[in-house]
């Protein structure tokens, strides 16, 4: 039985398909149809921000139900246990309860005794949230990763951002495959080595968050009415829109080694 991520993975290249309708009609009015031109590199630029938020959420609601589907409260990572009960006590950031620790590690310990399943609402946002490095560090946080930018800086991958079009396709397709023979099963057989994907120092903005404020900011100044010209060739959009790609397939690697080396070595697959 396949996982419910690796159905998910599957899927991806068919949820770019409109983006890539687009660019390919943009391809061909550019010399002819200046205004329909315009206006389809304008849609690509809000829908391949979109695309990045909604794959998150699905990213995050896929690996939850393996989670459930794969072992109990007990084995999952501790990270997870801990999101999860907190959504029965609210936050507590201004430390007015100095039970809230408390309570939280007797929530665990009640659900380490019980055969129960954790909901994905938890994790992400109440309300719809552009991807921005922020709410990324909020809902990778939530998993247990502090920081998801210091394990994607440095990286080997970061070789994207100077790479031709034709190179970030290669690499792509290479992401793509090792990933589908990795996460067929659960626990998921990954790794984070493998691509120098490590937590790291970072003393200033990584070249990842300088590249999602820079996507964001594009998209916001479209949606909103701030810029009502095109500022972006069809070339440069197929670019971005491959470099999102890629930095979904490394969002996999990091997040799915994190949950396989967290979970209990004591897991019993149902």
């Amino acid at each position: 039985m396949a996982t419910f991520l690796s159905d998910f993975i599957q899927s991806l290249d068919n949820n770019w398909e409109e983006v890539d309708t687009l660019l390919i009609h943009a391809e061909e009015v550019k010399d002819t149809n200046q205004k329909l031109y315009n206006a389809l590199c304008r849609s690509v630029t809000i829908l391949i921000v979109a695309h990045l938020e909604g794959f998150i959420k699905d990213l995050i609601k896929n690996i939850i139900q393996d989670i459930n589907l794969g072992c109990d409260f007990s084995n999952i990572p501790e990270a997870l246990k801990r999101t999860y009960c907190k959504s029965y006590l609210g936050s507590n950031l201004d430390n007015k309860d100095k039970n809230y620790e408390t309570k939280i590690n007797r929530l665990i310990e009640k659900f380490n005794g019980m055969d129960c399943s954790i909901s994905h609402e938890p994790f992400l946002f109440p309300v719809n949230k552009n991807p921005n490095p922020h709410i990324i560090n909020v809902i990778f946080n939530n998993i247990g990763i502090k920081n998801i930018f210091s394990c994607l800086h440095e990286s080997e991958l970061e070789s994207i951002f100077s790479a031709s079009a034709s190179e970030l396709v290669v690499k792509s397709n290479m992401l793509k495959e090792e990933i589908n023979e990795m996460i067929g099963t659960f626990p998921y057989d990954i790794g984070a080595e493998k691509y120098n994907l490590q937590k790291k120092v970072c003393l200033s903005k990584t070249i990842w968050e300088e590249f999602l404020d820079d996507i964001n900011h594009k998209r916001h100044s479209v949606a909103h009415g701030n810029e009502f010209n095109n500022s972006d060739d069809v070339s440069e959009l197929k670019m971005r829109k491959i470099k999102v790609v890629i930095l979904q397939q490394l969002l996999v690697f990091i997040i799915c080694q994190k949950i396989t080396s967290g979970i209990s070595h004591s897991t019993t697959m149902h």
